[in-house]
């Protein structure tokens, strides 16, 4: 819960809640949220998503699923 509140705050409760899913395909639709909230700029600050969407990297880049995809 430490990791994923700022998360909340910056992309939103539902995309998080898929990044912390279970099932990788809602994993990576919540990847695609996240970036398409990036990409149009969306939250409190540049530097606040920027920090935030490299938490989300972090979080997800162990994930063994992603390696055989």
């Amino acid at each position: 819960m430490s990791i994923a509140q700022p998360l909340i705050e910056a992309f939103g409760e539902p995309s998080i809640r898929k990044i912390f899913s279970r099932a990788w395909n809602l994993r990576e639709e919540g990847l695609s949220e996240i970036e398409e909230q990036i990409m149009q700029g969306r939250g409190p600050s540049q530097q606040e998503i920027f920090f935030q969407g490299m938490t989300v990297v972090k979080q997800t880049i162990v994930d063994k699923i992603v390696g055989v995809v």
